[in-house]
């Protein structure tokens, strides 16, 4: 489906505000300076700007709540707080549906799953599927 068989690969935050830069690195394969260079004010850019950066890498990108194998998604998790944009926080998710956090904090994929991210305080939100366009 994409690249080679092993599927994504974990790139870790460079710096404290570029959680998404790493997702969509490693959900489009694509270098991590290539996706920097492209979004320069990435720590003020609103998710909808990634996503329209993804489709034109030439990705088929559509907004879900479901969570399926054989996607990859570039999936947003914020806090209890609402309305602070740096209380959420980027994620990918892997066609066997592990999950690929950036944070340096964060454990191996696929040790914390899904369900985690969706359970109180943090809220799994702006979940959209990324798959190569046909």
């Amino acid at each position: 489906m994409f690249g080679e068989v092993l599927g994504v690969e974990l790139i870790k935050q460079r710096s404290l505000r570029d959680c998404a830069v790493c997702v969509v690195a490693m959900l489009t394969e694509s270098p991590y300076e290539s996706v920097l260079a492209h979004n320069p004010n990435y720590e003020s850019q609103p998710d909808e700007q990634w996503i329209d950066y993804i489709r034109t890498l030439k990705f088929r990108v559509r907004r879900t709540t479901l969570i399926l194998p054989g996607h990859r998604y570039f999936c947003i998790v914020s806090k209890e707080t609402e309305g602070d944009p740096r209380n959420s926080h980027a994620i990918g998710i892997d066609e066997q549906g592990r999950v690929f956090d950036p944070s340096t904090r964060a454990p191996d994929p696929g040790v914390l799953t899904v369900e985690w991210y969706r359970s109180t305080p943090r809220g799994l939100r702006y979940i959209h599927s990324v798959d190569p366009a046909v």
